[in-house]
């Protein structure tokens, strides 16, 4: 509980740029990061390794969201809604000088009023590429919406 905490709190200082797109995949990224980083050491180097994985997790979470403009979310909600499990579906958004690359899992439905996937988000720049695992539900009128960033788990 309390290295969860630990990720809270440091995903909380990462996040709080702008109540947008790249605070919300920033977050997400802390999340990320603090988590994956969570095994390594004990004590108080546990801890500096929860904040190092949340900083930086969140440092490429906000890069990503920063760079994603309406073409691109259309571009992820045509990718969910029509590309076959595992199959990459890449497009460039010149204006930013990104390339997406997204490759969508299988759809289940949690409930009875939505379908959901999980996929992976490959951002590649210049200065490198990143990947971000999400899920997101289409809702009933059509729309997909991103629920959360979490660490691949198997299914």
């Amino acid at each position: 509980m309390k290295k969860l905490a630990m990720i809270v709190a440091a995903s909380a200082l990462v996040g709080c740029a702008n109540i947008d797109n790249e605070a919300n995949v920033g977050l997400a990224g802390a999340v990320i990061g603090g988590l994956l980083m969570a095994p390594v050491g004990a004590g108080d180097g546990q801890a500096a390794a929860i904040i190092f994985g949340s900083v930086v997790g969140g440092m490429i979470g906000a890069d990503i969201g920063r760079r994603m403009d309406y073409p691109d979310l259309v571009q992820v909600a045509n990718a969910l809604e029509y590309s076959k499990v595992g199959q990459m579906t890449e497009w460039e958004n010149k204006s930013k000088a990104v390339v997406y690359q997204l490759v969508p899992g299988h759809w289940y439905r949690p409930s009875s009023f939505e379908t959901c996937r999980d996929y992976a988000l490959t951002m590649i720049t210049i200065n490198g590429s990143s990947v971000v695992n999400h899920r997101a539900c289409r809702q009933s009128n059509g729309n997909w919406v991103k629920q959360y960033d979490y660490p691949w788990n198997t299914r």
